[in-house]
């Protein structure tokens, strides 16, 4: 399903998910890993792209079998998630938020963050491997200075897979 290390503060976890079912994954996460505190997601928002990896699977993703990107990374975004739309739910631990439909057995949890991309956001996707990172901007409060604090707590890969029941 994941595979996890850390980089620095940001936990690198890759995920193999099958074309046309819902995603819907977890994260326990604290501002301040040598203490223990837990994140208090008052205020925060969070944001999440899935973009392409530099090549397409064979399988149809697309009519050449490659994406079009310069570089290592496409700068369009495939999906964008965030707090606002919904795909990303931010809660205190223990508490129930107001979660998107079928995410009922993430309510009772100790998760603080909630990634949901609904099965027919993922159907719409091609085949193929995509690079992510989750950011958390924090409030002004949080941290004095100009701008927000934005923090990553997990990046990595995400693997999508050929659909075989549609």
């Amino acid at each position: 399903m994941a595979r996890t290390k850390v980089l620095d503060d940001t936990a690198i976890i890759d995920f193999t998910h099958r074309q046309g079912k819902t995603f819907r994954r977890g994260i326990r996460w604290t501002k301040d890993p040598a203490s223990g505190e837990a994140f208090d997601p008052t205020g925060w928002t969070a944001r999440m792209m899935l973009r392409l990896d530099g090549t397409v699977d064979d399988e149809g993703a697309n009519e050449a079998g490659t994406a079009d990107v310069d570089e290592d990374t496409d700068d369009t975004a495939a999906l964008t998630l965030t707090t606002e739309n919904n795909r990303i739910v931010l809660q205190a631990p223990s508490l129930t938020a107001d979660l998107p439909e079928d995410t009922a057995d993430y309510t009772e949890v100790d998760y603080h963050i909630i990634i949901v991309i609904e099965a027919t956001a993922v159907a719409g996707l091609a085949v193929a491997d995509y690079l992510y990172d989750l950011e958390l901007v924090g409030p002004a409060d949080v941290e004095p200075g100009p701008e927000p604090v934005v923090h990553c707590p997990i990046a990595g890969k995400f693997k999508l897979t050929l659909e075989y029941t549609k």
